[in-house]
């Protein structure tokens, strides 16, 4: 059932010690997707420090970049990439029907004059999964006022992209750390769809059994879409503390579509 209960079934990818691939310290962060008859998961490759000693490292863009798996069952065996396919951290795609991507993700390679390292919303696109992965704003932020937001899903329905993020740094219009809802109907700036969060920063959760349970943060949301493009689960991840095991919430929704804004400027 989409809402679980959910029990370990096998690791399907594992880092790769030494200095031979990217992926040689972490895989991180993965996501999954279909399109057609080809299953993607998606993920940050992270470099161990041998890694970054060789040549190969020191020509790339360098920082965690994103590496793609594929499939032709659920069940694998899985195929991976040995390369990063897009200097893309913390990524989310939306593969249309004729192929081509649309991409987002977090980037840290801007400075403030004080060394702080400043996050940027950045979108992308390619012709294919494993094409090249072209800026669509300039690399400026597509976030407005300058938020700076992270571990973004993404869907297309309505014309539009529809796209969830976190509010890790506390930087956003409301306190804690809370999940928003943009859109984007250029794929280059992205509005905001409500001000209401999608999951707020109390981090508080009701079950459906009349529990409540109170986590540290939440993070990584994302969604299931079905075929005609409604949501029928947002998940998310729960830290409840630093020593126990992190959780997978699902919110069951009753079928959402977004409504399609004429003046395209928010909402």
């Amino acid at each position: 059932h989409l809402a679980g209960p959910y029990t370990y079934r096998e690791t399907v990818l594992k880092p790769r010690p030494g200095d031979r691939y990217y992926d040689s310290f972490g895989v991180h962060n993965p996501k999954i997707t279909r399109h057609g008859d080809t299953f993607v998961l998606y993920y940050i490759m992270i470099p161990s420090d041998a890694y970054c000693a060789t040549e190969a490292f020191k020509q790339s863009a360098g920082g965690y970049q994103m590496g793609v798996a594929t499939a032709t069952s659920i069940e694998g065996p899985w195929t991976r990439c040995d390369e990063p396919v897009a200097a893309i951290n913390n990524p989310a795609l939306w593969i249309h029907e004729d192929g081509s991507v649309f991409a987002l993700g977090k980037d840290k390679n801007l400075r403030s004059s004080d060394g702080r390292i400043y996050c940027r919303m950045v979108t992308f696109r390619a012709d294919s999964l494993f094409g090249e992965y072209k800026p669509t704003f300039g690399m400026r932020n597509s976030l407005p006022n300058g938020y700076e937001l992270e571990d973004p899903c993404v869907w297309y329905a309505n014309g539009q992209y529809n796209i969830l993020v976190n509010d890790w740094k506390e930087c956003s219009y409301l306190p804690g750390h809370p999940t928003l809802y943009y859109y984007s109907t250029d794929g280059k700036q992205l509005h905001l769809y409500t001000d209401l969060p999608v999951i707020d920063g109390s981090n508080r959760v009701e079950y459906d059994d009349g529990r409540a349970e109170k986590f540290l943060r939440m993070e990584r949301p994302n969604v299931f879409v079905n075929e005609k493009g409604e949501v029928e689960a947002i998940m998310s991840t729960a830290l409840k503390d630093y020593e126990t095991t992190t959780h997978i919430i699902v919110w069951p929704v009753d079928r959402f579509y977004p409504a399609v804004n004429p003046d395209g400027e928010g909402r």
